[in-house]
């Protein structure tokens, strides 16, 4: 009888302690990129524009002027049903795992780098972006993870060169007056 109620005992222990909490260690995963802005600031200061992807429907498309460079800095978002998280500044600590690639779908665009990593490799977040002349068009603006940035052909606008993941591709339409 002592052997029963010691064995009862037992069991009730072990199914106590087979009931806690499991501590499940989730490894950190990439957050998702479903929204960007780039904000362009003429180099005289007499204009800054956002561009977002997606384009609220309550907005209207930005205009860039014809014959102006810009200076830009592109914002990233992470956005949920009720918040926004600002992705950038973790883009911003791993640069040397990152790279904008900007494409545009004109030759009345053209954009340079101005920021790099600790290994003097581009990065993306700023650049400049010259405008010659009036037109509709699009620019597609890729995030790459683990590129190789040292290739010989890695350019702004050649994101195949550089191997990688792709985080996100996204085309913003441009209007240039």
């Amino acid at each position: 009888m002592l052997l029963k109620k010691f064995a009862l005992i037992l069991l009730v222990i072990f199914t106590i302690l087979a009931c806690e909490e499991d501590k499940i260690i989730v490894p950190h995963q990439n957050e998702s990129i479903n929204k960007i802005v780039l904000n362009c600031t003429s180099l005289d200061s007499t204009e800054s524009i956002n561009i977002e992807y997606p384009l609220s429907k309550e907005i209207t498309p930005p205009k860039l002027r014809a014959n102006t460079t810009y200076t830009t800095r592109l914002y990233t978002y992470n956005v949920l049903a009720d918040t926004i998280h600002d992705v950038t500044p973790q883009i911003e600590l791993k640069k040397e795992a990152n790279q904008f690639f900007y494409t545009p779908r004109s030759t009345s665009i053209s954009v340079e780098y101005k920021d790099v990593d600790a290994n003097e490799q581009p990065v993306g977040l700023e650049t400049t972006l010259i405008t010659t002349s009036v037109t509709q068009t699009q620019i597609e603006i890729q995030l790459i993870h683990h590129p190789v940035k040292s290739v010989d052909n890695n350019t702004i606008s050649n994101p195949s060169a550089v191997g990688g993941t792709t985080d996100f591709k996204f085309e913003l339409d441009l209007t240039i007056e």
